[in-house]
């Protein structure tokens, strides 16, 4: 039977197949076990050295994506799209295969397990104690340029940090297994939360809004194949978001402050949701009932989380510290560029400036909240607004925008919406945050291959291809891949 004659059930369960080979090619070319256990652990220029390796990655990456899109759009046109179970069994068996993968992109895996340690096998806070300080830590070898710093993420985090350190005991290759299985758990359950929050959608514009998030090839290597801890904090806003929406408010956003007590970039899109929902109250009566009730609750849950621990202003103290540590961003290569021109500038005066003008645009983002504008376009604006803005950018910082991309969409009863400017607006936002996680999953391949085969070695040329390639081309391609009817 020739394509076009395939039903749309077909065209799904083959995109599906076709994917589920690719992430089957991933884990036997970059498998977990043999290279878990040694101290020398392999990074992706190990794997996907230049030129060939990187090509064929590139290449497996973007099929990958291809297949996705595809998906995507045969189930927006669907008249009978599939079901949550059918979305979630493929995305599933994609996470199974991945949870056998070497995590090449981020060796933070290792972190969380030491953290755990820390806790729970040497009975330390991890908030004074670096494992470099434990001379019993057997693992410290694993511990890379985290070692000799205390914890850097909140308590809601160490919490499963300390079971899966209690649970793989001396067994390293079970830590990271459970690790990944989290991060599986985690992205399967936020693409559940994510149809649920999309019940008032049509019924196709909500299973192929659960796909994008559920088949994403960039959010399944970030939080299966490299463990991430954001996949975590977002589940906590998504639960949190759902809550409000069911008339839970207090508890809602009691939930959402697990967020920034996992990791506290989780904090960003907060106030805008809580703004958007005060302004959905009748009267300055309930917004301030509202207020108090947020306000206890997040005093109480700070207090009761840090309990174990001592107080949380050493942890906000670090926060400010990260802004001016390493990464790449347009920050960064102006540090670089000044450097190289002899004309070096003040690192902690350029984090400072930066942190000024993220306050400013949250500011403005904040006012248009409260006159009406889409809080969820405003959630995934901060979350870009902050990488662009700070020193210390990673590749899994692209992730932050996107739960509040997929469900930023015109509800049942106001599709007309879409054939207008806020509806361009919404789907040219959808697709920069696509091309932005293709693109910094790519970028790792100019920092490792590229730089060390054609670049010389240097950060600066590194920094020059990698701030355009991941800030800017998103942006271009999201605006020329726009049906141009649209996008006149």
């Amino acid at each position: 039977m020739g394509r076009d004659q395939q039903t749309p059930a077909r065209r799904f369960w083959l995109l599906g197949g076709l994917s589920l080979a690719g992430y089957l090619v991933l884990r036997v070319w970059m498998p977990l076990p043999p290279y878990a256990l040694p101290a020398r652990r392999p990074d992706v220029a190990t794997f996907a050295g230049w030129p060939w390796g990187a090509l064929a990655y590139s290449a497996l990456l973007l099929a990958l994506f291809w297949l996705y899109w595809q998906a995507y759009r045969a189930t927006l046109a669907a008249a009978r799209p599939p079901r949550l179970a059918a979305i979630l069994l493929p995305a599933a068996l994609f996470s199974l295969l991945l949870v056998g993968a070497f995590p090449i992109n981020a060796l933070d895996i290792y972190n969380y397990l030491l953290l755990g340690r820390v806790d729970a096998v040497f009975d330390r806070n991890p908030y004074l104690t670096a494992s470099a300080a434990i001379r019993q830590e057997s693992w410290l070898v694993y511990a890379g340029e985290w070692g000799k710093g205390v914890s850097p993420y909140g308590p809601a985090f160490q919490a499963p940090a300390n079971l899966i350190a209690w649970l793989s005991g001396d067994h390293l290759l079970t830590g990271l297994l459970l690790w990944k299985g989290l991060g599986a758990l985690v992205m399967l359950g936020s693409a559940l939360l994510i149809w649920l929050l999309l019940a008032s959608n049509a019924p196709s514009r909500r299973a192929a809004h659960t796909l994008l998030w559920a088949w994403n090839p960039a959010l399944l290597l970030t939080f299966v194949m490299n463990a991430h801890n954001d996949g975590l904090m977002i589940f906590w806003l998504l639960a949190g978001l759902l809550l409000v929406r069911r008339q839970k408010p207090v508890l809602g956003f009691a939930v959402m402050l697990l967020a920034p007590l996992t990791k506290l970039s989780g904090l960003l899109p907060i106030p805008f949701l809580l703004l958007a929902t005060l302004r959905g109250l009748p009267d300055g009566r309930s917004r301030l009932r509202l207020l108090l009730g947020v306000t206890a609750s997040w005093l109480l849950l700070t207090m009761v989380a840090f309990l174990p621990y001592g107080s949380p202003l050493g942890l906000l103290r670090r926060l400010l510290q990260t802004v001016t540590g390493a990464g790449y961003s347009p920050l960064a290569l102006l540090l670089q560029t000044a450097r190289a021109l002899g004309q070096p500038l003040d690192r902690e005066q350029l984090a400072g400036v930066g942190m000024v003008l993220l306050a400013l645009a949250a500011a403005w983002l904040l006012w248009r909240t409260w006159r009406g504008r889409s809080p969820l376009a405003a959630a995934a604006e901060i979350n870009v607004a902050y990488p662009l803005l700070s020193l210390g950018f990673r590749i899994w910082y692209a992730v932050w925008p996107f739960p509040w991309l997929v469900l930023d969409v015109p509800d049942a009863s106001d599709d007309g919406a879409k054939s207008g400017r806020e509806g361009w607006a919404r789907d040219f936002r959808l697709r920069a945050g696509l091309w932005y996680l293709i693109a910094t999953q790519l970028s790792v391949l100019i920092y490792g291959p590229l730089r060390l085969a054609l670049l010389e070695r240097s950060i600066l040329w590194a920094h020059v291809l990698g701030v355009a390639f991941v800030f800017f081309l998103p942006l271009a391609l999201a605006w020329l891949s726009l049906p141009r009817a649209r996008g006149s």
